[in-house]
């Protein structure tokens, strides 16, 4: 292995610890952990093996494995941004109506609590 798969790796294990424990903190629920953990196990995986990726890149039709990676990081980024602004728009909304309903403008109703927590969209 080479200096930048054990460097790589060190960050994966450390990502890991704290993953495990904010898990342990009950910061993180099972379903984000679950999905966190899978996700650094891959990870970890493509940087041990990167013979790996490029063989998956091959099968997708992808000229490289580095290029395989970039494409599903990106794709992964957009979507863990729209997330994001999913949340952040139903909390706006959800001040709005509090702010409201204190300035007296019309009656306040509790937003009303999500069936799935871990899936926004």
């Amino acid at each position: 292995m080479t200096l930048i798969q054990y460097i790589l790796l060190l960050m994966i294990l450390i990502f890991g610890w704290r993953l495990w424990n904010k898990y342990k903190a009950r910061e993180l629920g099972v379903v984000e952990f679950v999905s966190w953990l899978a996700f650094w196990l891959l990870a970890a995986v493509i940087v041990a093996a990167p013979d790996l990726s490029s063989y998956l890149a091959a099968v997708a039709g992808v000229g490289r494995g580095s290029d395989l990676v970039l494409y599903i990081g990106l794709v992964l980024a957009f979507w863990l941004i729209f997330r994001v602004y999913v949340r952040l728009e139903k909390f706006e909304r959800d001040l709005t109506a509090v702010v409201r309903g204190l300035a007296g403008d019309n009656k306040v109703e509790p937003p009303k609590p999500e069936q799935n927590n871990s899936s926004p969209d």
